[in-house]
């Protein structure tokens, strides 16, 4: 039991009450109700079983009879001692509150029997509940206190010492707005979702770990680590938001597990965490990272959907690294963001060199706007051809940006640099533009594929972009291809937008399918064209009798559905022959050509 005292401004005269008129009657030592004047209006024995009704039938005027009445109702529960701790009388919900026996409703009991039966019952302390009780006697002012009872309720008792001894005291219970106050509370210094602590108090915790780390003068070590989600975007998008943060949740769980007692650990916002360990050397704080990394990466089970994901880990050391928190995170982030780009890795340690990459990914940064304009980055082709007839349909646009210093840099790495720095929009406009204008120079029936992002296509006025290029180009729609991934596709707005663009006859594929969880429904809510099925499928086929029948499966269906099928990823005779006799009507790999600059595709298709 806890006590929290507070005093209250000493109350007015007994025998008045707040609105100047007569208030209830104090009581003596003889267990009588008196007024002011000493007339006794009812006698209380202490023999009776149920001291409100004798007193009802006693009490000589309307207005004692509704006193009563409101006594016996109030929500409040009500209690009345005299100056030698015996009580006077208690409503029912006093009773009901603690669970009062009837032998201990009757006037003349105690205060200590009944402090005795809490004891007893294991409802109260009694040590403490005395503590409090003789506090609040040795003050002649009201008093107001927090109880809480051991089965974890609280009430709130306002007591009121009477003229001549005794008090009389009520009693509310506020455990609702106890707890109410508490989850505020909790809620200011912790994430809702995960229960771990938020960012402002990790923060807070990081520089108390710090002064605590140099108070003797001597830092200790600890590890700052900060991870983040691998392959979390998508499921977010393709099972929703629910289940993404059913996952958020479960890893926080998954996680806590894993560390050692006392370990601060964080969310630090969307999929990114973080951790304060105590470490006696490097090689634990490597050892506690695998455990929850490991931890993370295995599977979630969400009814027939089981859906896996990884983790990333930088790690800082302190004081190695940094002795602020600054610094630190710092130090922590490039270790991070260091280790995503090597995908044979999941943790990194920091070191000095990585400030160096740091550099040189912002540097790619500044140079991209530039290589737009310089011819740095163009575009190339890749044909994709009738399996029936072997003649080049189409051809999927590339991206490809030649770094005088670095030499080529991944498609993947550009739309990355793309997307963190906002020129996304910018860079998916030129590539739709440059590949319409090729497509100008084409055959009149040979179109172009374009892929698209996830925030080129949701960005506003994204289907008007589109049909402006397509009229700059002098284009036929029909020539146009835009390829979406499974991710882009989270919302029905996707929806609104196909329909718009197809309706003036631009068409859709569905690219890398059967590698999300939830291929089969987009098929059902977006108007598609054609599917590709993923090269991971295709791969091998002629060998690998399942991934036949996958392939076999998706063709069969989309043939069902009136939809076209691009096998990827062709690359030996034994493929093409086998993903031809199961229904894809469309191929594309290097066993029929390699991406290549626009010049050469053209001297392709002359061929």
């Amino acid at each position: 039991m806890q006590t929290d005292v507070k005093r209250r401004r000493k109350g007015g005269p007994a025998a008045v009450d707040d609105k100047g008129g007569a208030a209830a009657p104090p009581v003596g030592r003889s267990g009588r109700a008196v007024t002011t004047d000493g007339l006794i209006v009812a006698a209380i024995p202490e023999s009776y079983n149920n001291q409100l009704t004798v007193v009802r039938r006693k009490l000589i005027s309307p207005q004692a009879e509704r006193l009563m009445v409101a006594f016996e109702n109030i929500r409040e529960g009500l209690v009345m001692y005299d100056d030698d701790e015996r009580l006077v009388m208690m409503n029912p919900r006093y009773a009901e509150m603690y669970a009062i026996p009837p032998d201990l409703q009757k006037p003349g009991v105690r205060f200590a029997e009944l402090l005795d039966y809490w004891g007893r019952v294991g409802l109260l302390d009694v040590e403490d509940n005395l503590t409090a009780r003789r506090d609040v006697a040795s003050r002649d002012t009201a008093s107001c206190v927090r109880l809480h009872l051991c089965d974890g309720r609280v009430y709130e008792l306002n007591e009121q010492p009477l003229p001549g001894g005794g008090w009389v005291s009520t009693h509310d219970d506020i455990t609702a707005r106890v707890r109410a106050e508490e989850r505020i509370l909790f809620l200011a210094r912790h994430d809702a979702l995960t229960g771990l602590e938020n960012r402002a108090s990790f923060h807070e915790g990081l520089s108390s770990h710090l002064a605590k780390a140099t108070k003797d003068g001597t830092p200790n070590r600890f590890a700052l680590m900060m991870f983040d989600l691998d392959r979390f975007k998508a499921i977010n998008d393709q099972l929703g938001h629910d289940r993404g943060d059913q996952v958020l949740s479960l890893i926080g769980r998954r996680v806590f597990r894993k560390l050692p007692h006392g370990t601060r650990v964080a969310r630090l916002g969307g999929d990114e965490f973080a951790i304060i360990l105590d470490v006696a050397d490097r090689s634990m704080a490597r050892s506690v990272a695998a455990d929850v990394v490991a931890a993370i990466s295995e599977p979630f089970e969400f009814d027939t959907v089981t859906a896996e994901i990884g983790a990333s880990l930088g790690i800082a050391y302190h004081p190695d690294h940094g002795d602020d928190v600054t610094t630190l995170m710092k130090c922590a982030d490039q270790a991070l963001r260091a280790v995503k780009s090597r995908p044979a890795e999941a943790i990194l340690e920091y070191d000095r060199t990585l400030g160096d990459a740091e550099t040189a990914r912002d540097e790619l940064i500044n140079r991209l706007p530039g290589a737009l304009d310089t011819g740095e980055i163009a575009l190339h082709f890749q044909p994709i051809i009738n399996a029936a007839t072997g003649q080049c349909t189409s051809a999927e646009a590339l991206l490809r940006w030649r770094h005088p210093t670095l030499g080529m840099v991944a498609p993947d790495r550009v739309i990355e640099l793309a997307e963190e720095s906002r020129l996304m929009p910018r860079l998916g406009l030129w590539i739709l533009k440059r590949a319409l204008a090729a497509a100008s120079g084409w055959p009149r029936h040979i179109g172009v594929a374009v892929n698209l992002s996830a925030i080129q296509f949701r960005e506003e006025g994204f289907a008007e972009s589109v049909l402006a290029a397509i009229a700059e180009a002098g284009v036929e729609p029909e020539r146009l291809e835009l390829e979406l991934t499974e991710t882009l596709l989270c919302d029905d707005s996707a929806v609104a937008t196909i329909k718009k663009l197809r309706y003036q006859g631009v068409r859709f594929s569905l690219d890398d399918f059967g590698t999300g969880y939830a291929s089969m429904s987009y098929l059902l809510r977006f108007p598609f064209d054609r599917v590709k099925i993923d090269r991971s499928f295709v791969s091998s086929v002629d060998i690998r009798t399942d991934r036949r029948i996958i392939v076999e499966a998706i063709a069969g269906l989309a043939d069902r559905l009136g939809l076209e099928v691009v096998a990827e990823g062709v690359e030996t005779e034994g493929e093409r022959r086998i993903v031809q006799s199961v229904g894809c009507g469309f191929l594309q790999g290097y066993l029929f050509g390699k991406p290549m600059p626009e010049a050469d595709f053209r001297a392709f298709l002359d061929h």
